[in-house]
């Protein structure tokens, strides 16, 4: 298997997980009912348009010349990274949100 295919490959795999990653927090924030359904529903559009993103950077990689591939794989790495960070964020905040929203309420004020 050529650096390229492996590279392919790895990123592929990265893409799909992510995906699925996407799915579980978009099928959570279906069943909440709250004032920050909306705010979720933005940020998860926001990372399904990374991941359409990085579906062209992988598709650029796979059909690039060997002249070019290697440009494209440092482009498509930092695409990938924009994605893993995004992810990271929104999961983050979602916990940081899921949390507070299961705190008993402070009714000593």
């Amino acid at each position: 298997m050529s650096k390229r295919d492996d590279f392919v490959r790895k990123m592929k795999d990265r893409l799909d997980g992510w995906n699925q990653e996407i799915d579980v927090f978009e099928k959570k924030i279906r069943k909440i009912k709250t004032d920050m359904t909306d705010k979720y529903q933005a940020q998860i559009d926001e990372l399904r348009k990374k991941r359409r993103e990085g579906d062209r950077k992988l598709e650029q990689v796979r059909t690039a010349g060997e002249d070019t591939w290697a440009q494209l794989k440092a482009e498509s790495e930092h695409a990938w990274n924009a994605m893993k960070d995004a992810l990271e964020a929104f999961k983050a905040h979602y916990r940081k949100d899921d949390a507070s929203s299961k705190e008993p309420a402070d009714h000593a004020k």
